[in-house]
């Protein structure tokens, strides 16, 4: 075994390591918390990263979590907070989005935004879980690796989900048979909970064929025989009914959501003049049909087809989608001139962010939207994508964290900025 060293963890980052500042450099670890004494071996990784393996907590934070409830948890690839007590894992999260605005964002400590946030139930609470599915293992990939944890349970998983997971594992010849027979394949399972008494949908998927959908690799044949649930249908959102693909993106707490949801209508009731909107990353058009009425003219934006498909549905009659990537459409002139007229950007990227094309252009057009109202699934992200709205002239005037995925470092950053008018 290597030689262990002792340390301090500083603080907790992005991803959910904690720092610790070593003679040989910075080194991160998991399953730690702030302010733990530890006991560690070093290990470097690809670019110098130094990793802390054979951890010993020596002197344990009065936050940390006795036992977690879940048998998997240190194993499974999914949570990585659970060791934290769950009413205090809002903490770490708010400290992790202020040190990426600080650090990522370059935002002067001395104005650095207030930061509001929500949080809702700690377990139960995922809507929407993708399970792998290999050679006849249903589970998730292990921490690390690339090996599949078969499960018997999920404690964050819905009561609904959770049953369709035991409804799977007791059959035994549905999903699982079809990975039997296919075992050069991997698939992803995935289960999304309607809400409102509608049941589940589920779509499968060629892992490394991510656009493969369900009728492609076989779920046709399967829900045949009654062993599939439907791929498409209608996800209940405050009331209202949206058509849903299980087979694309859907968020995955709908508590969360909704809430996120009720702050944007919030936020924008009875504030004049903003009568048109663009929705970029639109997806099925979750944020577009939230919108006040007041909104008449809506322009969404994504990229797959399918999606698209339920968008136009969704958003009929007061708007339109156009199936382009985002940068092909800030590059277009009709993607200049939607973004020269619009009263409202509402944007919904992936954890890589606001696309440089989108920055670009608002940089380039004489009338830049008014208003904008980011969401951000990555705390590096929203710090530089902000602190970059910032610089073309936007304040935030709302900013709030929302605590969707508790026991992981996972979260949502919502930011409502307003342009002063040249």
């Amino acid at each position: 075994m290597k030689q262990q060293v002792t340390g301090t963890v500083e603080k907790i980052v992005a991803g959910g390591f904690g720092i610790i500042r070593t003679d040989q450099g910075v080194v991160f670890a998991q399953g730690v918390l702030p302010g733990e004494s530890v006991e560690f071996s070093i290990e470097s990784g690809s670019g110098g990263t130094k990793w802390a393996r054979n951890i010993l907590i020596q002197t344990p934070s009065p936050q940390r979590e006795e036992g977690p409830r879940c048998d998997y948890f240190g194993v499974c690839g999914g949570c990585d907070l659970m060791h934290i007590q769950s009413r205090h894992q809002i903490g770490i999260k708010t400290a992790i989005l202020r040190d990426s605005l600080l650090r990522v964002g370059k935002w002067p400590k001395e104005d650095l935004p207030e930061i509001q946030t929500w949080s809702g139930s700690a377990f139960r609470y995922r809507t929407r879980v993708q399970f792998h599915l290999v050679n006849g293992a249903l589970g998730f990939r292990e921490r690390g690796g690339k090996t599949v944890l078969p499960i018997k349970a999920c404690e964050v998983a819905s009561q609904e989900i959770q049953d369709r997971l035991e409804y799977h594992r007791q059959t035994g010849n549905g999903v699982i048979e079809f990975s039997e027979n296919n075992p050069e394949s991997e698939f992803l399972l995935q289960i999304v909970d309607s809400q409102a008494g509608g049941g589940c949908l589920e779509g499968l998927l060629h892992q490394n064929q991510p656009g493969k959908r369900s009728e492609e690799s076989g779920a046709a044949a399967l829900r045949t025989r009654g062993i599939l649930a439907p791929r498409t249908g209608s996800v209940d959102i405050l009331g209202r009914g949206l058509d849903a693909d299980a087979a694309g993106f859907f968020q995955s707490n709908h508590q969360g959501l909704e809430a996120m949801l009720r702050v944007i209508q919030e936020l924008l009731a009875d504030r004049e003049g903003i009568s048109s909107a663009l929705e970029l990353y639109c997806g099925i058009g979750v944020i577009g049909t939230m919108l006040p009425e007041s909104i008449t003219d809506m322009l969404g934006v994504e990229i797959d087809t399918e999606t698209v498909a339920m968008a136009r549905g969704n958003l009929e009659p007061r708007g339109r989608v156009v199936r382009k990537s985002v940068k092909n459409f800030c590059l277009s002139p009709e993607g200049r001139e939607a973004l020269n007229r619009r009263d409202l950007l509402v944007a919904d990227p992936s954890r890589r962010g606001l696309d440089k094309s989108l920055m670009n252009t608002l940089a380039e057009i004489q009338s830049p939207p008014p208003y904008a109202l980011l969401v951000f699934c990555d705390p590096v992200s929203a710090a530089r994508d902000i602190a970059g709205m910032r610089k073309l002239g936007y304040r935030i005037e709302h900013l709030q964290l929302f605590d969707f995925y508790p026991q992981t470092s996972h979260f949502e950053t919502l930011a409502f900025l307003s342009r002063r008018q040249e």
